[in-house]
């Protein structure tokens, strides 16, 4: 018969797929049909040569009856309109796959592990292995495309979850540096004596360096990092117990147990604790995005702010506990996240609580806390060198794999 356009026609919807009426045959096509009334087309040996139809191939045929072959026409478009089905996008959120698999924990990799080798990527997706922090599992291509509604089994996965963070730095307490993902080894204070062990680091603004503070407020810079000044060598009140970069004047700003603030290359000077309180015991700092301010943090999670940094509250207000190791911004700066050493992880402001280790049921010193540059996911740090991430945080190794002889202690993001 004549199709709608007036003329025998092959077309990817329901309009070459249905029987249109008596209305559309034309004498030529039914001449055509009757004409060759029980003759079919004949394989070698004698089976019959069945049809084979799809709307879109996607550029290949599959196999069947026929040898699979490159379908040039798939991609051709007519009248500035063309195919939608040949190429095509979807962008699947990772807590969608989490739902989906939630025995995996968090996700980690999407990998095909097995493809019928025809056509673009290697072919069509016949396995697919999913990762996570708990484990992994596999299904068909067939399965995963279902679930998450794709077009077909033909796919390539074009990014895995990262949340902006194409690697990470750990440094350990004798000054050792473990490089992951696409963060570069620029030297490290490891095999060489330290007067006192290191207690925190920071990475420059373009990640082509970092710093590191032992707890005698000695500074040591590699890669692009400038070293401006440090208290090595200096009477301090009490130890130092970490640092933070300026990102807007590249200098950095170490901070002692007492809450006193020393300030290096520029980086301003907003206040310090010993101003308004005498305290023994803050463990760590953060800066906001845009270095007008920072947060220091108590062992009680107690919260001091100052310059443009904002107050959103402190754990006091919810707990009395005793065992805070670190705290971090989220990337807007209108909130933070305070890590308790069991791995307990308080929320304040924009910060949202994508887990914790006791909550994965894991035992072990938490140290550290690193961010997403998204906010949406973070990576907590053990003493024993685990990095264990949550939310859309990726893991690209830990040193826990090395068995490192000292304690690790903090650590830095690259952005990805």
């Amino acid at each position: 018969f004549q199709g709608y356009f007036g003329y025998a026609d092959i077309c990817d919807s329901t309009a070459c797929q249905a029987y249109p009426g008596t209305a559309n045959e034309n004498a030529l096509t039914d001449t055509a049909v009757t004409d060759t009334a029980s003759v079919v087309v004949l394989m070698p040996g004698g089976a019959p040569a069945f049809t084979q139809y799809s709307s879109s191939t996607g550029g290949y045929t599959a196999p069947g009856t026929f040898a699979a072959v490159v379908d040039d026409g798939d991609s051709v478009c007519l009248q500035n309109a063309c195919n939608s089905h040949h190429s095509w996008q979807v962008q699947i959120p990772v807590s969608s796959v989490q739902s989906t698999f939630p025995q995996i924990g968090t996700l980690v990799s999407i990998t095909v592990t097995q493809r019928n080798g025809l056509g673009d990527f290697g072919g069509r997706a016949q396995q697919v292995s999913i990762s996570g922090t708990n484990g992994s599992t596999t299904v068909t291509g067939n399965t995963f495309a279902a679930d998450f509604g794709l077009q077909s089994n033909w796919f390539n996965i074009a990014s895995q979850p990262s949340g902006g963070v194409g690697g990470y730095w750990v440094v350990g307490s004798d000054g050792g540096i473990f490089s992951f993902g696409t963060a570069n080894y620029y030297g490290s204070m490891g095999n060489t004596r330290l007067v006192k062990p290191i207690v925190g680091m920071t990475a420059t603004p373009d990640a082509g360096g970092y710093y590191m503070v032992a707890a005698d407020g000695g500074i040591f810079a590699f890669g692009d990092a400038k070293f401006a000044g440090s208290m090595g060598g200096k009477y301090l009140a009490q130890p130092m117990v970490g640092m933070a970069i300026d990102p807007a004047n590249g200098g950095y700003w170490t901070d002692a147990a007492d809450g006193g603030i020393f300030s290096y290359g520029g980086a301003p000077f907003f206040g310090s604790v010993p101003q308004y309180a005498h305290v023994t015991n803050i463990v760590g700092m953060t800066t906001t995005p845009d270095g007008g301010g920072y947060w220091m943090v108590g062992n009680d999670g107690g919260i001091f702010s100052f310059g443009d940094a904002k107050f959103f509250g402190s754990v006091p207000q919810y707990a009395k506990v005793s065992n805070v190791t670190a705290m971090a911004a989220t990337p807007d700066g209108k909130g933070y996240w305070v890590l308790g050493a069991d791995g307990g992880v308080y929320s304040f402001g924009d910060a949202a609580f994508e887990g914790s280790l006791p909550g994965r049921g894991i035992s072990a010193t938490a140290t550290d806390l690193l961010p997403t540059k998204t906010g949406a996911g973070y990576e907590i740090l053990t003493a024993d060198g685990q990095v264990v991430p949550f939310g859309d945080a990726p893991q690209f190794g830990q040193p826990s794999t090395y068995k490192p002889a000292a304690t690790m202690v903090a650590g830095a993001t690259v952005a990805g």
